[in-house]
Parts: structure tokens; sequence; C-alpha cells
């Protein structure tokens, strides 16, 4: 879950400064919600799988967003809804969102498409109300890692994700120029253990997080990511 947090502040929020608050007690205010965002995500754990999926809401406000208490979010269509008690909160300079980065599918079925509603409660039980749309190729969840630049419409970005062995994250961005090796990018992040590509398309409301890529050998070397995977299979 911290890796995934982290993620979606630097990725969908799309800031290297974004900082996780605290829940304080502030003064009364109305809530003010200035708009609301669905990121749909595709996590693939292995080459050959097909993706899990997951929901991922954002609500930035205009007051202050350590007084919310809780967010409904309500699929339209179908009446489908998940309730979050205590958001996690992400602030970049002067805009703040309430989050939900990890909302799962109904058993057995699918983060429906469509128009969402999401209600958000501050701390004195007072509402506000946005909504948000969520699109996406429905064959991405039939596919798996090697085609999903194939199936995924309109423009695609493709950023690299590097994680420690704790699994949290230490870089978010393009690849570097002369990060050639693993060596190298171990050169400027000693402490990455592993890394993620990461590829969005429709303004960063469809993410697909690739496979994993170990950059060390077993020897603590560095390593061709595809032998570290095979060799670690064996376990």
């Amino acid at each position: 879950m911290r890796g995934v947090l982290a993620f979606f502040r630097r990725f969908v929020v799309l800031s290297c400064g974004a900082l996780c608050l605290a829940s304080v007690s502030c003064a009364d205010s109305e809530p003010d919600v200035v708009s609301a965002t669905g990121a749909m995500v595709f996590d693939y754990a292995t080459d050959e799988s097909l993706p899990a999926s997951r929901l991922a809401v954002f609500v930035q406000t205009e007051s202050d967003v350590r007084r919310v208490s809780s967010l409904l979010v309500v699929h339209e269509e179908t009446g489908y809804r998940w309730y979050v008690t205590a958001p996690d909160m992400i602030k970049s300079g002067d805009k703040q969102w309430a989050c939900a980065p990890h909302l799962l599918p109904p058993e057995n079925g699918r983060i429906p498409a469509g128009e969402y509603a999401v209600w958000y409660t501050d701390a004195a039980g007072e509402e506000a109300e946005s909504a948000f749309t969520v699109a996406y190729a429905e064959k991405l969840f039939g596919t798996t890692a090697d085609g999903v630049t194939a199936v995924m419409t309109g423009a695609t970005e493709d950023s690299l994700a590097l994680y420690d062995k704790n699994d949290v994250l230490i870089y978010f961005g393009k690849r570097r120029n002369g990060w050639n090796e693993n060596a190298d990018i171990l050169r400027d992040y000693g402490t990455a253990y592993y890394l993620r590509h990461c590829i969005a398309a429709d303004g960063n409301r469809v993410v697909c997080l690739l496979p994993a890529e170990y950059l060390l050998a077993r020897d603590g070397e560095p390593g061709a990511a595809d032998d570290t995977n095979e060799a670690a299979s064996d376990d």
C-alpha cells in the first residue's frame, strides 16, 4: 500500500514534491470540492499473467483537506459503491487532494466504466459532491504485459518507477540518458532494488504497471532483469 500511494503522489498528481498530510483539527468551514478524477489501474505481476485491476480516486478541494472524514464513490448505472473512511491526503504546492488509491472491483467482477459520483464528507458531517468518468479499453483485461501498448487507445507515455527493498518509491520519471544498463541506474540510485515501467494514457486516467524487473542478481552484482526474474522463480 505504501508503494501504491507513493506512486500516485508522483504520477497521478504529477508532483515530485507532494506531501502526505496528517489529519488535524481545524476551524469549521464548508467543504469546497474543486473536481474529482478517477484513474483505472491495470497491475501486472508477471509477463504471462493477466492484470489485476483497481480504481484510484482523487478529490481536489479548496477547503482544508485535513478535515476530510470519508469519501463515498458510486457508479451511477449499477449503484456499486465504495465507502472510504479516513482517506489519504496529498498536498502539492497550493493544491490538495483527498484520495482513495486502492478501490478493488466487485467480487468476481470488474471496475465498471461510465459515470461516477463522489461524496466528500468533512469532520462536521457536511457534504460536497463531484463526479468523474472512467473509460478504458476492455481488451486490457485479457492482455498480457507485452501487448499493453498495442491495446491502449490514444497516445501513451512510458515512465520508470524505481523502488528499494522495502517497496518505497525512490524515483519516478523518464529513463535518464545514460541509463543503458542496470549498473548505470544503480550508480545514480544505489538503494534501487527493482524497477517497473508505467504506461499511461488518457491524461493518466488509464495506467498499466508492468511487472517488476530486478536490478540485482543473487550475488549482489548488477545483472540483467530477465535473468534475475528467472532465478527468483526457482525459490
